[in-house]
């Protein structure tokens, strides 16, 4: 028996539940162990996932005629996690940081290029008025 979270009322049914008993999974609305979020992607991200979810044969929603999203999106996100252990993310950290000082040090040098080629011009500036200036006297 569940907690309709609305209500605060007893109920027997899940709110998101799959009806294929081959595939039976209940995910409640509240629950120790669940928290719900509110996550926005970009449209087309969420057609990719829609239609993976859909490819994959998860149930239509009852009530909103849409497909069941929300074992497809945990499945994703578990397989992101994986993918990303924390040796991954050492190594994806320290690529980061590699760039980002490169980056830094290339700018750097793209500053002094930029700064010789200012004053060289302005030298060159200056010392064409100086001749104008000389001349009119």
């Amino acid at each position: 028996m569940m907690t309709d979270t609305k209500t605060d009322t007893a109920t027997h049914t899940a709110t998101d539940t799959i009806t294929d008993t081959a595939k039976k999974r209940v995910i409640p609305r509240s629950d120790d162990n669940i928290t719900r979020i509110d996550v926005r992607i970009p449209n087309s991200l969420f057609e990719e996932v829609e239609q993976l979810a859909i490819e994959r044969g998860e149930p239509v929603h009852h009530k909103s005629g849409r497909v069941t999203m929300a074992p497809t999106l945990l499945d994703l996100i578990r397989i992101g996690l994986d993918h990303y252990s924390p040796e991954a993310l050492e190594r994806v950290s320290a690529k980061l940081a590699a760039s980002q000082s490169d980056t830094a040090s290339d700018n750097r040098i793209d500053l002094e290029a930029l700064e010789d080629r200012l004053f060289d011009k302005l030298g060159e500036k200056l010392q064409s008025l100086a001749e104008e200036l000389a001349e009119k006297k």
